[in-house]
């Protein structure tokens, strides 16, 4: 009877997401840059910014459903797919739609097929929409050491 109280009120407070991920104000490391900027920016700068450690944001659009694990966030005609540092830490869907600030290294990447159909069943894509990549992908790629969502969320 008491598992049954905990889990509903768990559910009530909001506190338990769909991947079982707990909402909190940052995931990972602390951030500790001050100079963000948006992630289409630092896309369009990324041969000086790939290997440096910076201050990203944008809007997040998509979190792995499974656990996680991952997130794609946006900022003008940019997005990249955001890990998490030693896989170290992971975000609660509760985080789609949200301004996100992400300290870590932008990079770019060539997903292969089964990589890319396994981040597109991730995201919740049909059957067809996974069956459809037949070729490998570019996609930016963000490995972030902290998430923290933006002030006014």
């Amino acid at each position: 009877m008491k598992l049954v109280v905990v889990l509903i009120l768990s559910a009530i407070s909001g506190l338990a997401n769909a991947n079982g991920v707990k909402d909190k104000p940052y995931y990972g490391s602390q951030i500790s840059r001050t100079d963000a900027v948006e992630l289409t920016e630092a896309i369009t700068k990324i041969a000086e910014v790939k290997g440096k450690e910076i201050l990203v944001t944008g809007t997040v659009e998509k979190v792995c459903s499974n656990k996680g694990c991952w997130m794609a966030i946006k900022s003008g005609e940019h997005a990249a797919r955001v890990t998490f540092k030693d896989y170290g830490f992971f975000v609660p869907e509760s985080l789609k739609g949200k301004r996100v600030l992400a300290q870590g290294q932008l990079s770019e990447q060539v997903l292969e097929v089964s990589e890319a159909k396994h981040f597109a069943k991730d995201a919740g894509q049909s059957k067809e929409e996974v069956a459809a990549i037949k070729e490998p992908q570019k996609e930016f790629r963000f490995v972030a050491s902290g998430i923290a969502i933006a002030k006014g969320q």
